[in-house]
């Protein structure tokens, strides 16, 4: 009988996997949307974008390259040069507040964008997933 190796190391590539997710933050001072890389990375986005929050039969939707939306900025993240990422995050208590009330949040929620985008108005909209991942 052949000897079976058993092992407990994670075989994984180091770090969380990333989803096409958004994440919104309510603070005192501030009210923030924040873009996973892979929401980055899939939808084009860059530093001076437009987002814009869609309410369409009870759904929400959000509107990427808009042309009268929140502007996307970005932000630095990280403490050493060489680990350093930049985040693209856009600042707007309408979206933050709307999605809070959606997840029935005080401070924090992070919601997965559907995978097809749907065109309303002649913009390329993606559908928030109501149900979200996490909640604080």
């Amino acid at each position: 009988m052949a000897n079976i190796k058993i092992s407990t190391t994670n075989k994984r590539s180091v770090g969380r996997p990333s989803l096409r997710c958004i994440s919104v933050r309510r603070a005192p001072k501030h009210h923030a949307v924040n873009f996973s890389q892979t929401t980055v990375k899939d939808l084009y986005l860059q530093e001076g974008c437009k987002v814009e929050l869609l309410t369409i039969n009870g759904n929400y939707y959000l509107c990427v390259n808009s042309e009268n939306g929140y502007n996307v900025k970005v932000k630095k993240n990280g403490g050493q040069k060489n680990k350093a990422f930049d985040t693209l995050t856009c600042s707007s208590a309408k979206i933050v507040n709307t999605l809070l009330s959606l997840a029935n949040a005080e401070k924090v929620a992070k919601f997965i964008l559907a995978a097809k985008a749907t065109t309303i108005n002649g913009q390329k909209s993606y559908l928030i997933i109501s149900t979200p991942l996490r909640v604080d």
